[in-house]
């Protein structure tokens, strides 16, 4: 069964092999998609906005045509202009198979990413004899960092909004990644801004940083 952490593993890459073709399909069928039906799109983690600027940009990533078809039944290849009709019963293993060809095989086989593991070790100390004892096997308490990976905008765009960037960042995380910066305490989060505050004085690149966050805060 194909599932919806499955699916928000899936990276926001555009894979459209004619974007005007791409964009007037989903026109077509965001028109035709009732309430409960975009109500559904927002579980996969795709906001309105997401949407509607595949429409109008042309631009379908594997995520976002995997999500369709699951909710609409619409063919996922004919989304991405890669068949010329709707016309092919979409199941879930037509879904499989867009998935697996499209080079996400192991998020099907693996699902959801595991779990870190705990690191065991064993510490070895001298006795009074001089002789080497081993200490019981200990489970420290691990931290745990998630990498982020911010893409850039896409290179067909001339210009983009602060909006469109934040949502197509976002749209890029997995639903992992996303939890973590949306439940960032507080306090952890200032902290975070004074350090970048006071690396200002040392790094010309954190200073555009503060510029960006600021710029991004007033408009």
């Amino acid at each position: 069964m194909i599932t919806k952490a499955m699916i928000q593993e899936i990276k926001q890459l555009n894979v459209s092999k004619d974007p005007s073709l791409t964009q007037e399909r989903m026109r077509a069928l965001w028109k035709s998609m009732t309430d409960q039906m975009k109500t559904q799109l927002t579980d996969y983690g795709f906001t309105e906005s997401s949407v509607t600027r595949s429409c109008s940009k042309g631009n379908i990533s594997v995520k976002l045509a995997a999500a369709l078809g699951i909710i609409t039944g619409c063919d996922p290849y004919y989304l991405t202009a890669e068949v010329g009709e709707n016309t092919v019963t979409v199941d879930e293993n037509r879904i499989r198979q867009f998935i697996g060809e499209h080079g996400y095989e192991k998020v099907l086989n693996n699902g959801a990413a595991p779990e870190p593991k705990k690191r065991k070790y064993t510490r070895k100390t001298l006795d009074s004899a001089g002789t080497p004892e081993t200490e019981p096997e200990a489970v420290p308490e691990t931290a745990v960092i998630e990498e982020i990976t911010i893409t850039a905008p896409l290179a067909s765009k001339s210009t983009i909004t602060l909006q469109e960037f934040a949502d197509m960042q976002m749209e890029s995380l997995s639903e992992t990644e996303k939890n973590s910066i949306n439940e960032m305490p507080e306090e952890d989060l200032t902290a975070l801004l004074s350090a970048l505050q006071c690396q200002v004085k040392y790094s010309g690149k954190a200073k555009n940083l503060i510029g960006l966050i600021r710029l991004i805060l007033i408009r």
